[in-house]
């Protein structure tokens, strides 16, 4: 299993959420990014919670990190025990909930 890193910003939120809501699309669609991965959770979740090369980039304010097995579209474990997820919050990462708007959606790094 490996260990990757997306970081999501509020207008991506947005978008997603709107979607999921059967909302109009207000034109805008984010902006999303996967940085990398780790074979060891613990340190894909360090290297979260340290903002490891700037991953906030002044613009994103959520993170998971997310196990997937190796393959190609690799069916995702859907449940919460294989997502890490964090908001930044005063200058740094804090762990969080999984937005409610993303319960229904695994598989954020590779799509």
């Amino acid at each position: 299993m490996n260990y990757f890193i997306t970081c999501f910003d509020d207008r991506w939120m947005e978008s997603t959420r709107r979607f999921f809501d059967n909302e109009q699309s207000n034109g805008e669609t984010g902006s999303s990014q996967c940085f990398g991965y780790y074979a060891d959770r613990a340190k894909a979740e360090a290297a979260v919670e340290r903002n490891a090369c700037d991953l906030h980039e002044c613009l994103y304010t959520w993170a998971v990190v997310e196990g997937l097995p190796e393959g190609i579209h690799p069916g995702p474990p859907h449940n919460d025990e294989f997502e890490t997820w964090y908001q930044w919050v005063d200058g740094k990462w804090t762990r969080a909930i999984k937005p409610e708007c993303l319960r229904q959606m695994a598989s954020f790094s590779i799509g």
